[in-house]
């Protein structure tokens, strides 16, 4: 089934960056980080263990945030990153989340961007907020052999 899904998702591509396009176009996607949407990014990688939450918007994002105060007291040697899809999430994010925690743009379903993203951040531990589940997301996710949460 995963074959067809990514199958159709590669005759999709034009489409989909011409989505994305349309999106900077009405605000809806943030131009100075419209590259995370395809697994790239600007910042650093942090050395050690990541646990990766993925949230859908804003109302999942708070509801994380006591959970990612709680692992960044408590393990130090732990950082967090959160991937959000809309540009609120992350504006609220930006001035609520602790030390050692980073957010970035969830990329879009397409195998390459979330090889891509996942390749970069390597993360220990994958936490899936709500249940937006994306089945390229998922299945290179599980090939990291990284625990998965939702």
């Amino acid at each position: 089934m995963i074959i067809i899904y990514r199958l159709f998702t590669f005759l999709l591509l034009p489409f989909i960056l011409l989505t994305l396009l349309y999106r900077l176009k009405i605000n809806k996607e943030d131009r100075a980080r419209i590259s995370e949407r395809l697994g790239k990014t600007n910042h650093l990688r942090p050395n050690g263990p990541i646990i990766w939450i993925h949230c859908a918007s804003v109302g999942e994002s708070l509801s994380t945030l006591s959970l990612v105060n709680k692992i960044v007291a408590d393990y130090q040697n732990i950082h967090v990153l959160i991937t959000t899809g809309t540009i609120t999430a992350a504006k609220i994010l930006s001035k609520k989340i602790p030390e050692r925690t980073i957010h970035q743009y969830v990329p879009v379903d397409l195998t390459i961007a979330v090889r891509r993203f996942l390749k970069f951040w390597k993360p220990s531990l994958a936490l899936w907020i709500e249940s937006e589940l994306w089945p390229n997301l998922v299945t290179e996710t599980q090939k990291t052999q990284a625990p998965m949460i939702l």
